[in-house]
């Protein structure tokens, strides 16, 4: 019997949802994702066929700001009093409460996503959540040469085993040793199974859980999702014209994924869950799936090397915005 919410206690808690619960709030939708699932793309493609009919907002809040670490799986009232005494969610949190007194607010990015249940707790009845997951190793290789768990390693956003209430805290153990793309699949397995768990922990919740692929491959799942979302069932005709965040060859060339990808089968317990989420894990699909996130080949892929271009050209970039 999974455990349930704990009933609001603390006084930021109690006093946010006696404000509320009064108030006909129009859909809150709330995105549960590792992030790199198709998010900018959702928050683009609603941004044109809804515009003026709703609120769509991707990562408003920075992730130092947001927490999602040093919050995940916040269930327990106490928790969720102590989020609200971080002024900047807090104030987040109240800003998509009002806006939802007019019109459908959607939070694309996942930053919020430990924010779920103390809005649940706050305004149950308007607050919807859009699961979406991507096969593993899609998710951390597009993480991980992005610089996640690299240069992007704060506790507050990056999940690791000895933060609270994560699952299978016995990782700690062999974490100095895992590569940047070895963390990543441990986060996608405690983002994804967070995302999994929350209808039980939350029940009665509106809760749609969707494949990134599936929804990019289907503009009647589009559709769907925006009916779940509160909005009036568009028609949307294909194929789309709104742009993807894909990977750059900075990202390969400069953190490319290397062999640590051989050693993918060794997380059993991300197996497991992609495993049951229908994903293909053999050798074989891992191996076609992770070239596109390999350092190409080339004269032109060893002169950049070599000569430092990337950076010279990052470091110029950042000359000229000053």
């Amino acid at each position: 019997m999974p455990a349930l919410q704990s009933q609001p206690h603390g006084p930021l808690l109690r006093a946010l949802r006696a404000e509320y619960s009064g108030v006909r709030l129009h859909p809150i939708t709330l995105t549960v994702s590792p992030g790199r699932c198709g998010t900018v793309f959702l928050h683009k493609l609603f941004s044109q066929h809804f515009f003026g009919q709703g609120e769509f907002l991707h990562e408003s809040l920075s992730a130092h700001d947001a927490q999602p670490a040093i919050f995940f799986r916040c269930y327990d009232s106490q928790i969720q009093e102590q989020m609200l005494t971080c002024p900047a969610i807090q104030s987040e949190l109240r800003r998509i409460l009002e806006l939802a007194r007019s019109q459908p607010v959607c939070e694309f990015g996942h930053y919020l996503i430990s924010a779920v249940p103390v809005m649940y707790a706050i305004a149950p009845g308007a607050v919807r959540v859009l699961a979406l997951h991507r096969h593993p190793v899609q998710s951390a290789a597009s993480h991980a040469i992005k610089g996640h768990y690299v240069t992007n390693k704060s506790r507050m956003w990056a999940i690791t085993p000895t933060h609270e209430r994560v699952f299978y805290p016995e990782y700690a153990d062999r974490w100095e040793g895992m590569t940047a793309y070895e963390k990543e699949l441990y986060r996608w397995m405690q983002v994804t199974k967070y995302a999994i768990e929350i209808p039980d922990r939350l029940p009665g919740v509106h809760y749609k859980l969707v494949s990134s692929a599936d929804m990019f491959g289907s503009t009647l799942l589009q559709a769907d999702i925006a009916e779940f979302c509160g909005f009036p069932r568009p028609t949307i005709h294909g194929p789309q014209t709104v742009s993807r965040n894909e990977s750059t060859d900075f990202d390969r060339e400069t953190r490319p994924i290397r062999e640590e990808w051989r050693r993918t089968g060794d997380f059993i317990e991300v197996k497991t869950l992609a495993d049951s989420l229908g994903y293909d894990m053999t050798d074989a699909a891992i191996e076609k799936m992770i070239s596109r996130y390999q350092a190409p080949r080339g004269v032109g892929v060893v002169l950049r090397r070599w000569t430092y271009y990337w950076y010279l050209r990052r470091w110029l970039a950042n000359q000229r915005s000053r």
